[in-house]
């Protein structure tokens, strides 16, 4: 992932305002039970189902792009990272 690619990313995520420790918590359970399993949960992975969907969509295309689980674990927890550090936060709350 290119680092324009992960500020992208953080930026969609902060966008539609998912917190960057969801987006790590997502991370972990990628590199723990693998993102095929966590994409069958649907957008039911995060209780809010836009959040849930867009998480899943960027699951998905990398699934598709033939992208392993540490990869796009690295991926998520990069865009946490610069969702914390880069100081973007989401409408309503502080990026963390």
């Amino acid at each position: 992932m290119s680092a324009l690619s992960a500020v992208e990313l953080a930026r969609t995520f902060t966008d539609h305002a998912i917190p960057a420790g969801v987006v790590g918590q997502v991370a972990s359970v990628v590199r723990t039970a693998g993102s095929a399993k966590v994409a069958l949960l649907g957008a039911g992975v995060l209780s809010d189902p836009d959040a849930g969907r867009v998480v899943l969509a960027h699951l998905n295309a990398g699934i598709r792009a033939g992208r392993s689980d540490e990869a796009l674990a690295h991926e998520l927890e990069l865009a946490a990272d610069l969702q914390r550090f880069a100081g973007l936060s989401f409408p309503g709350g502080a990026g963390a």
